[in-house]
């Protein structure tokens, strides 16, 4: 089994690169509280929203009984530690493991949304974004909008979302992970111009992005998607034919938790949000 539930959260398990660089099996810890979080809305779990409520209210990006020895304790000790393994690796064969309260703005975005999908906007409210967070606009109005549904907020996020876009496009474009959390601010504030540019950087691979931008044709066969490790939402076709393919990146059958298929079919088929 890939996906599996513990303490209410969802977790997977190290790649064999990720253990090599580590040294220690970390459980997918890193993006735990984005990846709970699309587990709420794919299967309507509020155990899973609770649990990220929590942990993201102590700031952590991951619970104390997932902490390991070999965890940094500062993000200053991460940088050292990369360094010396960059430098020295076979005095320094593993590196630490990112900094607990490193934590950025991709699992709060990502849990507004679960919250305000599933009715629960009061946790919203209780977590703003932190100080030590790059304090952007467009953020803070997505998070204000969700919470009161004021137009006003709606036309903030617009115009620096627009900003941000073009930032990007001037420096190269947004990798994929910012261009997924855009999607999904897209899809709860719904503004035709911002979803067009989303669909336009996407490069037309990744299926949820799509959907998320009400781009992928509503006959699309979502009922044949076969769920796959991570995000990938790329269809069979393209994705054998990468020259690396292999049959593993495939779930099993058996698997309790599809992830990337569930909340694709989540998105397809469910009624897509409208407050305004």
């Amino acid at each position: 089994m890939y996906y599996y539930k513990e303490g209410g959260l969802l977790l997977a398990p190290s790649s064999a690169w990720q253990m090599d660089l580590y040294g220690y099996e970390t459980h997918g810890k890193g993006d735990v509280l984005f990846r709970t979080s699309i587990g709420a809305i794919a299967y309507h779990d509020f155990e899973m929203l609770r649990a990220v409520y929590k942990t993201i209210k102590q700031g952590r990006r991951w619970p104390e009984w997932l902490d390991h020895v070999n965890d940094a304790q500062s993000m200053a000790e991460k940088r050292r530690a990369d360094r010396l393994n960059r430098n020295c690796p076979e005095e320094y064969p593993h590196t630490k493991y990112r900094y607990v309260g490193e934590m950025t703005r991709d699992p709060y975005i990502m849990f507004w949304t679960a919250c305000k999908l599933m009715g629960w906007e009061t946790y919203i409210e209780q977590t703003p974004l932190p100080f030590n967070i790059q304090w952007r606009p467009h953020t803070e109005a997505y998070r204000k909008y969700l919470i009161r549904e004021k137009n006003i907020h709606l036309k903030i996020y617009e115009k620096f979302q627009h900003m941000s876009l073009t930032l990007a496009e001037m420096t190269g474009g947004l990798p994929v992970y910012a261009l997924h959390l855009s999607a999904w601010m897209h899809y709860m504030t719904q503004i035709p111009t911002i979803g067009a540019r989303i669909i336009q950087a996407n490069k037309a691979w990744n299926l949820l992005i799509y959907d998320l931008c009400a781009a992928l044709e509503p006959s699309y066969p979502v009922g044949a998607y076969r769920a796959k490790k991570g995000y990938q939402w790329t269809d069979e076709e393209k994705m054998e034919s990468d020259p690396w393919f292999d049959e593993s990146w495939y779930l099993d059958v058996g698997d309790q938790y599809k992830l990337d298929r569930d909340i694709l079919h989540f998105v397809h088929y469910a009624e897509r949000p409208t407050y305004q």
